[in-house]
């Protein structure tokens, strides 16, 4: 049976996101936010947030590695005179409720 979806996904988001529950690679944890199984699968959040930022058209920049990992930072690639707020996470390798939390709000 299909997941309902309420974060405003596209039809196309749904269904990678269905097929990632359907194979175990994502667990669903309440209505509105999924994490994988494997939460500190840096690929995936990598590949993840790459795919979401140019959904939401946010430049996708590495500002450097750590081990083989880079260090991402979003953008706007919208420039506007609003405020802005930095929001970081993934600081403790082993802490990944702030990177998963930001990939849900993305």
């Amino acid at each position: 049976e299909p997941y309902n979806f309420p974060l405003g996904m596209s039809n196309e988001e749904e269904k990678n996101v269905a097929e990632w529950i359907n194979f175990g690679i994502v667990k669903t944890m309440n209505e509105n936010i999924f994490v994988p199984d494997n939460p500190n699968d840096l690929r995936m959040v990598i590949s993840l947030t790459k795919e979401l930022s140019a959904k939401r058209e946010l430049a996708y920049q590495e500002l450097g590695m750590v081990d083989s990992f880079p260090i991402i930072l979003l953008t706007p690639q919208k420039t506007s005179n609003a405020k802005k707020i930095l929001v970081a996470a993934g600081f403790h390798g082993n802490e990944y409720a702030g990177v998963w939390g930001l990939i849900n709000y993305l």
